[in-house]
């Protein structure tokens, strides 16, 4: 019987045993009352023979008899074969090229005509930039809109604690969801504490370009959530060059409140944060250094938003060194001509 199944789920050729056999078999356990055994029995021989007829084109099926089997009892003859999902390998794909696998369906519109939704405040730490916080409520609609809405405690959002009484609205909601943590430490009493919050990196990707983020107090206007790159700020004084990044880079997402209506969340990638920690020591670079910044505020630029007072293009690099050298060529020459006319011992 094990062989029969190995060849049944294995192998696609016919098996050239004797299907009398088989039946002699079948018959034999149907009569003894182990219906189960005689029916995958039957289905070996419908296979045996629908598989040697593919070859012969001769040999007629056998009809199973059908026999009803126990509820809930199926065949391990006709076991299917696990297919293959096409979103595993382009999921691993996305993995390795570092982009962001959510397991979410295409972005849709929020549903306007639903009876309730979710609604999230943001508050920004002062003074901006800072980090944010979220606030989630449930607005119902009524006659005249909807309500002011009732907050929800993150506890109720959480994978493990839904209870189905609140939906998201929109994808944004979904990934909002998904982004609360379950966090359980001990006090100085022994005891455990149990709080729920929102991992802030998972966050910054629900929140942008979310319809219903409103600032604290304001549930009617909303605010523009947008992702944000930091900035390299360039000034010239009359002795020095002053470089400054901000906000400062540091682990996770800043925010930055750039109006009532719009919130800039910014996050700093390894290399940014080194960048901001060198120059974060070395902030003024004296006049004369400027030749030599062009070439590198202009590899800064793939990495910040460049706010210079220095003309950084390569040509006008190249014309600055150029003179700067004609410059210094005539001043060593000068000095060196007044040293060979100047009389020995002269005053």
């Amino acid at each position: 019987m094990f062989a029969g199944y190995i060849w049944a789920w294995l192998y696609d050729r016919p098996l050239h045993f004797p299907v009398e056999r088989i039946a002699a078999a079948g018959a034999a356990y149907r009569g003894a009352g182990y219906i189960w055994l005689a029916e995958e029995l039957q289905r070996m021989e419908e296979m045996e023979a629908r598989r040697s007829r593919e070859q012969s084109k001769l040999q007629p099926v056998p009809k199973s008899t059908n026999e009803k089997l126990p509820i809930g009892v199926g065949s391990l003859v006709l076991r299917d074969k696990p297919k293959s999902d096409w979103r595993e390998p382009l999921n691993a794909m996305r993995i390795v090229l570092g982009e962001v696998v959510e397991s979410l369906p295409k972005k849709t519109a929020p549903n306007i005509e639903a009876s309730q939704r979710l609604v999230w405040e943001i508050s920004v730490s002062s003074p901006s930039p800072g980090n944010f916080r979220l606030q989630p409520f449930v607005q119902r609609r009524n006659k005249n809109g909807w309500t002011d809405g009732q907050r929800v405690a993150m506890k109720r959002l959480h994978r493990d604690e839904q209870d189905g009484s609140i939906e998201p609205s929109c994808d944004g909601d979904r990934i909002l969801m998904a982004a609360v943590e379950c966090s359980v430490t001990r006090n100085h009493y022994g005891y455990t504490d149990t709080d729920y919050v929102l991992d802030e990196s998972r966050a910054a990707k629900g929140i942008v370009g979310h319809p219903a983020i409103y600032m604290p107090g304001n549930r009617t206007t909303p605010v523009e959530v947008v992702h944000g790159s930091p900035q390299l700020t360039i000034t010239k004084t009359a002795k020095e060059i002053v470089w400054k990044v901000s906000p400062k880079p540091c682990d996770g997402v800043v925010a930055v409140v750039e109006s009532p209506q719009r919130v800039i969340l910014i996050s700093f990638t390894p290399r940014q944060i080194q960048i901001g920690e060198i120059i974060d020591k070395q902030k003024l670079f004296p006049l004369e250094s400027e030749p030599e910044l062009g070439p590198t505020i202009r590899s800064l630029a793939s990495h910040f938003t460049i706010h210079s007072e220095i003309n950084a293009s390569e040509e006008t690099v190249s014309r600055k060194t150029a003179a700067n050298k004609s410059k210094a060529s005539s001043t060593a020459a000068n000095s060196k001509l007044v040293v060979q006319i100047k009389p020995f011992g002269g005053g």
